[in-house]
């Protein structure tokens, strides 16, 4: 009987080990962990080369009076300027200052360019009549003249620039009146208008200068040609390592003047990728009935004298 009860028990015993699983088994492997997407590495923000320090001047040596051209305005004078700057070959230049009235205050003084090589006095009939005008305002008119070959001339035309800022900056010092009481302005057309643009972005005359009327351009790089040697040099670098200019001028206002009918897309490009990078004070006015030269229409010049007029301190 005890053998029969003991066999039982030992029956019902495997019975249970069964009905519970059996013996152990190894664990069910677990689910691989995901593996982390590879995240690429945030583009940096190209950040633009910040402007170079202003070039070094050059040195002025004034030869005395000359004679002026015929013709108006009648009651100006004239001298001579001996330009000198680095690297490149010294030139002159002819400077005609008409006055105001002995009655007039004096109001401040207004450089005059042409464009070209700038070796006019003039960009048009119509420019004695503007500068009766400036006059009659007490405004002191400074036309500046290159003798040829001009100011331009090769590939660099920021080492030539020079000479403009340079004389500008003697003339500021030794024609104009009255420091920063009173207005001191550029104004140019074409290439006259990039001589000035060439002084604010790369020479620092925006330290003395109040307002600059910049017409029909200024074409990037004027009158460039190869010379075999050196490197092309713009207003604003068009190449990856080109030298940028100055943008931000505090105590300059910077006004461009467009015809409605400029033929050169070229200028009008140039003319809008400099007022595009200036981070100061400019405006940008297209002109009325007029094609390239902004004095050579009464609309151009009225718009020029409407600047300066509303400038004057």
């Amino acid at each position: 009987m005890r053998l029969e009860l003991t066999a039982a028990i030992g029956l019902a015993l495997a019975m249970t080990v069964v009905a519970c699983g059996g013996t152990p088994t190894s664990p069910a492997p677990s689910a691989p962990s995901p593996v982390p997407s590879p995240v690429p590495s945030p583009i940096p923000t190209p950040v633009p080369s910040p402007p170079a320090a202003p070039l070094p001047l050059g040195q002025v040596a004034a030869g005395g009076s000359v004679s002026c051209p015929t013709g108006p305005p009648a009651s100006s004078t004239c001298s001579s300027l001996a330009v000198a700057c680095p690297s490149i070959a010294g030139v002159t230049a002819t400077l005609r200052i008409t006055r105001p009235p002995s009655t007039a205050a004096t109001r401040g003084t207004v450089v005059l360019t042409t464009g070209g090589d700038g070796t006019n006095f003039q960009d048009s009939p119509l420019t004695p009549a503007m500068i009766a005008t400036l006059t009659g305002d007490g405004l002191t008119a400074v036309q500046l003249r290159w003798d040829p070959p001009g100011i331009w001339g090769g590939p660099r035309a920021r080492t030539m620039a020079c000479r403009y800022a340079t004389a500008v900056r003697w003339i500021y010092d030794n024609v104009h009146a009255g420091g920063r009481s009173r207005l001191f302005a550029a104004q140019g057309t074409s290439g006259g208008s990039a001589q000035i643009a060439f002084g604010l972005g790369h020479y620092g005359i925006g330290d003395f200068l109040d307002l600059a009327n910049l017409g029909g351009g200024p074409p990037n790089c004027p009158l460039c040609s190869s010379d075999g040697q050196n490197a092309p040099e713009p207003l604003i670098p068009i190449a990856p390592g080109g030298r940028n200019p100055v943008v931000n001028y505090p105590a300059t206002t910077v006004r461009f003047f467009l015809g409605d009918q400029e033929p050169t897309p070229e200028i009008i490009a140039d003319a809008n990728a400099f007022h595009n990078a200036i981070t100061s004070a400019r405006s940008f006015m297209n002109v009325p009935g007029t094609a390239h030269n902004i004095e050579g229409t009464q609309a151009g010049v009225d718009a020029y004298v409407a600047s300066v007029r509303a400038a004057l301190k």
